[in-house]
């Protein structure tokens, strides 16, 4: 968001609540550490719930993405079991060590959906 996107959203107040929202929903957009989704609640920190990370395929999955998270804040569990997605999979240690590296654009992971 630029210096001015403020004055599109009535004050500047506002302008810095999005734009430190899109900061942190354009990070949420990169790749997993395995490559796949991150769809549910998340353990450490109780009613933040994730939906991030579908790649190119994120407008196809978007519908039943909605749908289950809807689903997590409603009733606390989906109707299929999505676990494997979970944001809690991730070791600690090793995010810490995934998050310290750098990659080369060449080299990121590529998937097609």
């Amino acid at each position: 968001m630029g210096k001015k996107a403020w004055l599109f959203l009535g004050n500047e107040s506002a302008g810095e609540a999005a734009a430190i929202m899109s900061t942190l929903v354009m990070s949420c957009k990169r790749l997993s550490m395995d490559g796949e989704p991150i769809l549910g609640p998340v353990e450490k920190f109780p009613g933040l719930h994730m939906a991030v990370a579908f790649h190119s395929g994120g407008f196809a999955y978007n519908p039943v993405a909605g749908f289950l998270m809807a689903q997590y804040v409603m009733d606390g569990r989906t109707s299929i079991d999505v676990s494997t997605f979970s944001p809690n999979r991730f070791d600690p240690l090793a995010v810490d060590a995934h998050l310290a590296t750098t990659v080369a654009q060449k080299n990121a992971l590529r998937r097609r959906h």
